[in-house]
């Protein structure tokens, strides 16, 4: 009976162990690429604020974003939907998988602190990375600021500041 007992608890163990790397390696991790403006003095600098606006889950072709924790009771921005299993989508009038300005407004106004994953500065038009990202969407502020999306179809990410 002890065999039995002692067989038992190494096979929970292992199926535990399994069941916990492949949640992690599910996660993924990618990277924003980001390419100040050309034509800039080589000793400028610009500042980056990484925002994280939504969580996604997925595994290759089936992604799925969700409201992050901290925003369980807010109104999504404008532009937004959850539907009745809590994924979110865009259903604003960009187009070409681009938002509208006043899409744009809206996440800048709906991200908070809390929301902050990293903030980066460049040097000139030097382009800085933020890698180790959660798959997620993610909101760069410039000056009119950028959505990008980080998951498993398109874990790095480049942004290119205009302004």
């Amino acid at each position: 009976m002890k065999l039995i007992k002692k067989l038992f608890v190494a096979v929970a163990a292992i199926a535990l162990a399994l069941l916990t790397t492949t949640a992690v390696s599910a996660a993924g991790k990618g990277s924003i690429t980001i390419t100040p403006p050309p034509g800039l003095d080589p000793k400028a600098s610009n500042t980056y604020t990484i925002y994280k606006v939504f969580d996604a889950d997925g595994n290759g072709s089936a992604i799925s974003y969700k409201v992050k924790a901290n925003h369980t009771s807010d109104p999504l921005p404008n532009g937004f939907v959850k539907d009745g299993q809590g994924n979110v989508s865009y259903n604003g009038k960009g187009t070409g998988g681009k938002l509208t300005e006043e899409d744009i407004t809206a996440i800048k106004k709906y991200v908070t602190d809390a929301d902050k994953v990293q903030t980066v500065t460049s040097t000139g038009t030097t382009p800085v990375v933020v890698s180790g990202l959660e798959n997620g969407y993610y909101y760069v502020t410039t000056t009119t600021g950028t959505a990008v999306v980080i998951d498993s179809t398109n874990p790095n990410a480049n942004v290119e500041d205009k302004n």
